[in-house]
């Protein structure tokens, strides 16, 4: 994908990796949880950006190294 910003063209390149990708999100989600669990009242909150289509389109089965770690 490419994009022009200000007359500056920046080319993003696919990492190839989303099931690494979702691991370390599903990773920061769990410690989330943990710190709101010491904390009477408070709320985690986490959000995920990504240009990747493969992170919100469904994984073929077999698609993944780690099935557990579809979002």
């Amino acid at each position: 994908m490419s994009v022009s910003v200000g007359g500056e063209r920046y080319d993003l390149l696919s990492q190839g990796a989303q099931d690494l990708g979702r691991y370390g999100i599903l990773k920061d989600v769990s410690r989330l949880e943990r710190a709101a669990a010491l904390s009477p009242g408070a709320t985690g909150v986490a959000l995920a950006l990504a240009n990747d289509s493969a992170y919100w389109k469904p994984v073929p089965v077999g698609g993944l190294l780690w099935e557990e770690g579809t979002l």
